[in-house]
């Protein structure tokens, strides 16, 4: 009787104790002291600068190095008191049982809802990849603290500043680090548009952050192998981690297990997670095979990088043949609703003959011309031998199916050109559907691929789910587009979702139509029909 007794008389003491732990919980919640830790590892880009009044300039608070897709989290305990959107962008601002009012923005991917209370350390969402005021000076992430109405500078608030930087790498800085020196503005057009300033070649960095968290993919065009790439990712700010190069020989049969295991243990930016770290390495013949077959690859890539990191974005950047590839993928073989791929958030085409290589027409007439084609290949096997600029040439297959496929008015183009109008009027139903943007640059001087081919025409979708394609035409040739500063700049606006200055290059387009117009008629001198159809019809208008 006197154990069951006191069964019942704990049981019924149960919901007395949990009251008593929930309210010594609740009282230790506001009384135990408030130890506040910086949000992110990163260094003080931009300090606290008070205003000169309520409604005064200044900085009301202070920027922190973080790259975009950091895990942002609470300085310390407390109740989220906003969650949501804030002239554009995402901010979370959090209430703590000391007074204080932290904010953290912008962000991407929030984890948390107005209301919730938070643990220090907590991971409230993703550094976005945008800035929160003047975009020339506001990067990473923004942390902003006040009492009440008043904004104080966080360096004040014990433990919450991270370390300043010196010699010995307090604070994620190292002495041998060098400062990233932005790249001067590139002007864009003169004249109105008609002619394009010129930009040095980039020899260094000229941004410190990736323009967004998306993983970018590179494709490179006709004639190359694994040692030649489009431009350093580094330049744009990329950790090589967060950037894959398309081998046009395919990925390892064995890489996936074995190779993402090496990335993980390397780290980001170790020796095993490189561009290549799940692909073969390819050569100049590996690229010869044409559009259809590279696309392809890019697709199976595509599907080992969805796995590797599911839900998350990538931005595909190709060159010449490489943004054709870029092009036949997106509008052939992309489902934004298959989880096997990953969204597409940007695409960016340099040099590529969307609609079509007028060069690329002379040189397969060339070759299937019975007088000149042996000539034109003897040339090739010479310069094969050289170490000189050409050498590169002695590697190209004029009678390739890739030279057929990109030559002016081939069936693959055309067929290219059908699926882009399907797309404009297919809307959110087809493959722009997570709002894919698209960019074509074209090269001034390019005489492989005129600025007139090297975009695809057309206006918005008409219920506006697939954007009007953006053209720029930038400074250099071919290949020589790829090494100036205005590329890395125009591309990593872009990619950041930032304007990008106006180029639209009108001498170059009207030179490179009339040019363009003088090969296929050399085309069509050597018995080339398909360039006699193209030569009577209107150039592509761009």
């Amino acid at each position: 009787t006197t154990t069951s007794g006191t069964t019942v008389e704990v049981a019924a003491r149960a919901p007395e104790r949990a009251a008593a732990a929930a309210a010594a919980a609740e009282a230790a919640w506001w009384s135990d002291p408030v130890v506040h830790r910086p949000p992110v590892d990163g260094r003080v880009l931009r300090p606290f600068v008070p205003p000169d009044g309520p409604y005064g300039a200044g900085h009301r608070g202070v920027d922190l190095a973080a790259a975009p897709g950091t895990a942002v989290r609470a300085t310390a305990r407390g109740t989220v008191a906003h969650a949501g959107r804030v002239v554009g962008a995402t901010w979370v601002s959090i209430d703590h049982p000391d007074g204080l009012r932290t904010s953290y923005g912008p962000l991407a991917a929030v984890r948390v809802a107005p209301g919730r209370r938070v643990a220090a350390g907590d991971v409230l969402g993703l550094v976005a990849a945008a800035d929160h005021g003047d975009p020339d000076r506001d990067a990473g992430l923004h942390l902003g603290v006040r009492r009440g109405d008043t904004y104080l500078d966080p360096a004040t608030v014990p433990d919450l500043a991270p370390p300043r930087p010196t010699l010995l790498d307090v604070g994620g800085w190292g002495a041998a680090d060098l400062a990233v020196v932005p790249y001067a503005a590139w002007e864009g057009g003169r004249l109105g548009g008609v002619l394009t300033h010129g930009s040095p070649d980039a020899a260094a960095p000229g941004y410190a952050l990736p323009p967004s968290p998306n993983h970018l993919v590179l494709v490179a065009g006709f004639g190359t192998d694994s040692d030649g790439a489009i431009l350093d990712a580094r330049h744009l700010g990329y950790d090589l981690a967060g950037v894959t190069h398309l081998s046009h020989a395919g990925r390892r049969a064995d890489a996936d297990a074995a190779a993402d295991a090496a990335a993980a243990e390397a780290g980001p930016g170790g020796p095993d997670a490189g561009p290549w770290r799940d692909q073969l390495p390819y050569v100049a013949a590996d690229t010869w095979g044409g559009v259809a077959r590279a696309a392809h690859l890019l697709r199976d890539q595509l599907r080992a990088q969805a796995a590797r990191e599911p839900g998350r974005a990538v931005d595909l950047v190709g060159h010449s043949f490489g943004g054709v590839t870029i092009a036949y993928y997106l509008l052939h073989l992309h489902d934004p609703y298959d989880r096997t791929l990953p969204p597409v958030g940007h695409v960016v085409t340099i040099a590529s003959p969307l609609e079509g290589s007028d060069l690329a027409r002379l040189a397969d007439a060339v070759d299937a011309n019975g007088a000149t084609g042996p000539a034109l290949r003897g040339v090739l096997g010479l310069l094969a031998r050289t170490d000189g600029p050409l050498a590169a040439a002695g590697g190209l297959d004029p009678g390739s199916r890739t030279v057929d496929d990109l030559g002016t008015g081939s069936d693959p183009l055309a067929v290219l050109a059908d699926a882009w109008g399907v797309e404009r009027t297919a809307g959110a139903a087809g493959a722009f559907a997570t709002g894919t943007r698209w960019l074509s640059i074209a090269g001034s001087t390019d005489i492989v691929v005129g600025a007139h081919r090297a975009a695809l025409p057309g206006e918005a979708s008409p219920d506006g789910a697939v954007p009007a394609p953006e053209r720029r035409v930038l400074p250099g040739g071919h290949s020589g587009v790829l090494a100036t500063e205005a590329v890395r700049e125009v591309v990593w606006r872009f990619l950041a979702d930032r304007d990008v200055v106006a180029s639209p290059g009108r001498l170059a387009t009207a030179g490179g139509a009339v040019l363009g117009q003088g090969l296929l008629l050399a085309a069509t001198v050597l018995g080339d029909r398909d360039a006699a159809g193209a030569l009577v019809g209107p150039p592509g208008a761009s």
